[in-house]
């Protein structure tokens, strides 16, 4: 366990089976916070790795 800014925060590491899912997270984040701040070509820079993945 770790102490980050008084909050309790356990880490752990992801599986295969949990690729998808984090990947959705992080492109969510990203279409959310970037545009605020970068182009939009800039947010949309994972989309082509992804494509050519074999889950």
């Amino acid at each position: 366990m770790t102490v980050v800014m008084g909050i309790n925060i356990r880490y752990e590491l992801a599986k295969t089976e949990d690729l998808q899912a984090v990947y959705d997270v992080v492109q969510h984040t990203i279409k959310t916070i970037y545009p605020q701040y970068d182009p939009l070509e800039a947010t949309d820079m994972g989309r082509p790795l992804m494509k050519n993945m074999v889950l």
